[in-house]
């Protein structure tokens, strides 16, 4: 399956989204830095490996899951 971020009418595919996302967002600027400094075959072989095996990493689920209270209030 093919990701990809679309901004300013541009589409980005794999690491290159990651990056474009992640450099939008303040607190994760430095995983952006990292993947424009190493080499794209690199980190797209990367985004490939951590795609197939997500569900084994964060599970598979037919919907969102939702926090249930009392998870909720340990958050707080």
């Amino acid at each position: 399956m093919l990701r990809i971020s679309i901004k300013s009418g541009l589409i980005y595919k794999k690491s290159n989204a990651i990056r474009i996302i992640a450099n939008q967002l303040f607190l994760l600027r430095w995983i952006g830095f990292i993947i424009g400094v190493l080499p794209v075959k690199f980190t797209d072989f990367l985004y490939g490996r951590i795609a197939k095996h997500r569900y084994w990493v964060f599970g598979k689920y037919d919907s969102c899951p939702l926090i249930d209270d009392e998870k909720n209030k340990k958050r707080i």
